[in-house]
């Protein structure tokens, strides 16, 4: 109930900007971490992959991020744990 009622807060907040509460937290990691993948914001923000990819996806689509695939194309194996 008080998760719901602070999340109704920052939204109420945010919402002139036109983001949600999970939308900032996933952009103020970027912003700390700098470029990143996937995995390391999953880990960071303690958020399934759907409900990441999700908002990433409208982030992207309100040219707020993009994305960029590595030069290789993969990851290394354990970068997401270090």
């Amino acid at each position: 109930m008080v998760s719901r009622t602070v999340t109704q807060l920052y939204d109420g907040v945010l919402r002139p900007s036109g983001l949600r509460v999970t939308q900032f937290s996933i952009l103020a990691t970027i912003a700390r971490l700098g470029e990143t993948n996937l995995r390391q914001l999953e880990c960071m923000r303690a958020i399934d992959q759907a409900t990441l990819t999700r908002s990433l996806d409208l982030l992207e689509r309100n040219r707020v991020i993009e994305r960029v695939l590595p030069p290789d194309r993969r990851i290394k194996a354990g970068e997401a744990h270090i």
